[in-house]
């Protein structure tokens, strides 16, 4: 009898096949992946890995993970997790890891990562981890949790009024300032006695609620009035909107300008009593005088929206000090003796000859009234001048809110100006401080083409910087604080450096200069050079601050692309 013989084809060794099967599908998957020996040298990545990494895969293998990441705390924990696993032959997972991505300089990098033994059936011979890029959601949450830190101190500030409510007529929640603005308390608010269609004014003849929505959810900047508890009307400027995915519930800022409101009254009554004798000199006065009024409405209710930065801060204190410059320029105003002048001129209406040309009194009055007459003249002049000037203010204060509005999409207002320019404004923005603080400036600008940029968000840098110069001098005498503001372009890039011989930094804090939260200032908050250095970053530059050390002062630079900025 012959042997029976198996005459079907034999199969391959299908359990190697499966393996090597497995292995190409773990390789091809849209997170990293990485095979390391005993020694912690690469021996497989994956392409999604390297780019994390933002080097070759060639550039990996063979090269230990401390020869391949920057040092650092995260390349250390990564180190240590990795050896603890081929140690103890037990995974590792579900790991959030923070590390630096190799590069010039290099990249924070957020991950969530697994880390597992790899054996040959009878031992540990290497490592394998699973690593997933999370670093957009990390820094989206980081960037919403100081947003959120940010809008609690806004709101438990006494700075605008804030009133969060809802379509039907109920209020939500309100601030302190907010409640004080209508003569109400928080008892009020928690037994719900107020409601908004109560506080405001119907817009015309409608229907009160639907035009008391209109008002709070009008994203243009506008002037309207609160009633308040006892029914009297505070006048306030306010801004609102819905909040995000809602038609329901939103958000309204108010801002109380009654101070204002008085003192642009006494300019008013001013301007009345001195247009009916100098009407023609006046005019121009007058027309300037409604275009600032105009702007200050357009430009100042934008603040409200959000109030974003501390920069609103800065630019307030500027705006506050020149307001009160003018409402005591209109409070010793000599416009009264006008009216003195008309009734000692009645008063001798029936020998207004002989009195102007033989009483004491009567002779001196055309000396007066032309000595009055460019007194009068001169306060027009300074308060033109003011006024001015916080117009700038206010327009900083609109700027700076529509960059916050528009920061979570990164987008960019390009329009064409000077940065010469617009180093200038910023200087005057800042000139109060800067003059009360007793600096002296220095301007070394290189001459330079108009270019396209987003000038408000270089506007915001540049603000931050100066003040950050500012507070830096406090520990220099009188006499010897200087700054130093240069405009120069370097290779493809153009730089604005702001230069003071103040305190200077120490080296051991240089790392968390731009951590948000992180500050030196007893008073500050770490928000001003984080969110500047996220601002230069979306301009498509970067920002630098360097110093020789303590009592050495200090170097910011800010540095942008000068090809993209003269692209038209």
């Amino acid at each position: 009898m012959k042997p029976v013989v198996d005459e079907r084809p034999q199969k391959p060794d299908s359990r190697r096949d499966l393996a090597t099967a497995q292995l190409d599908v773990l390789m091809n998957m849209s997170a990293g992946v990485v095979f390391l020996d005993l020694e912690l040298r690469f021996l497989r990545i994956n392409q999604v890995l390297a780019d994390m990494h933002g080097i070759p895969i060639e550039a990996h293998l063979g090269r230990t993970v401390a020869e391949v990441l920057p040092p650092g705390e995260g390349r250390d924990a990564i180190t240590q997790r990795l050896q603890h696993v081929i140690a103890t032959g037990q995974p590792l997972t579900n790991l959030e890891v923070e590390w630096e991505a190799p590069g010039s300089p290099p990249r924070r990098k957020f991950s969530r990562a697994g880390y597992f033994p790899v054996h040959d059936g009878v031992e540990v011979v290497g490592a394998c981890a699973y690593v997933e890029d999370i670093t957009a959601q990390k820094l989206a949450d980081e960037a919403r949790r100081a947003s959120e830190d940010w809008l609690r101190r806004l709101f438990e500030s006494g700075l605008i009024g804030i009133l969060v409510w809802e379509r039907k007529g109920g209020i939500l929640d309100a601030n302190g300032k907010f409640l004080e603005m209508v003569g109400y308390s928080h008892d009020d608010l928690k037994a719900g006695r107020l409601d908004w269609a109560v506080l405001l004014p119907p817009k015309n003849e409608g229907p009160g609620a639907r035009a008391s929505e209109e008002l709070l959810t009008a994203h243009a900047s506008s002037e309207t009035e609160l009633v308040r508890k006892d029914g009297t009307q505070v006048p306030v400027l306010r801004v609102g909107t819905f909040f995000e995915g809602s038609r329901t519930e939103g958000v309204t800022f108010f801002l109380d300008i009654t101070v204002q409101k008085r003192a642009q009254d006494a300019l008013r009554r001013a301007n009345d009593e001195l247009e009916r004798r100098v009407w023609e000199r006046t005019l121009e006065l007058k027309k300037t005088q409604a275009q600032v009024v105009e702007m200050a409405r357009a430009a100042g209710m934008a603040e409200i929206a959000s109030n974003v930065l501390h920069n609103v801060g800065n630019v307030l204190t500027s705006a506050v000090i020149n307001t009160e410059q003018a409402r005591k320029e209109v409070e010793s105003s000599r416009v009264s003796r006008m009216a003195q002048l008309s009734t000692l001129l009645e008063e001798h209406r029936d020998n207004l000859a002989d009195f102007l040309t033989r009483d004491p009194r009567g002779s001196r009055m055309p000396a007066y009234i032309s000595a009055l007459s460019e007194e009068l003249l001169r306060e027009q002049e300074n308060l033109r001048g003011y006024l001015e000037t916080l117009s700038r203010h206010i327009e900083h204060i609109r700027a700076i809110v529509q960059v916050q509005q528009t920061y979570a999409k990164a987008s960019l207002i390009l329009e064409e100006c000077d940065l010469s320019q617009l180093i200038e404004d910023a200087l005057h923005i800042q000139a109060p401080a800067l003059q009360r603080h007793g600096i002296s400036v220095t301007r070394e600008f290189t001459p330079l083409a108009k270019v396209r940029v987003d000038k408000h968000k270089v506007l915001q840098i540049l603000i931050n910087l100066i003040s950050n110069a500012r507070h830096a001098l406090d520990g220099v005498p009188e006499g010897q604080r200087r700054l130093l503001v240069r405009l120069t372009t370097e290779g493809q890039s153009v730089r604005i450096q702001v230069v003071d011989n103040g305190t200077g930094i120490a080296p051991e804090i240089r790392g968390k200069l731009f951590s948000h939260g992180f500050t030196t200032r007893k008073e500050g908050h770490g928000f001003g050079l984080h969110s500047s250095a996220l601002t230069a970053q979306i301009l498509g530059g970067h920002l630098l601050l360097e110093s020789e050390g303590p009592g050495r002062g200090a170097t910011a630079t800010l540095e942008l692309p000068l090809q993209s900025l003269l692209a038209r």
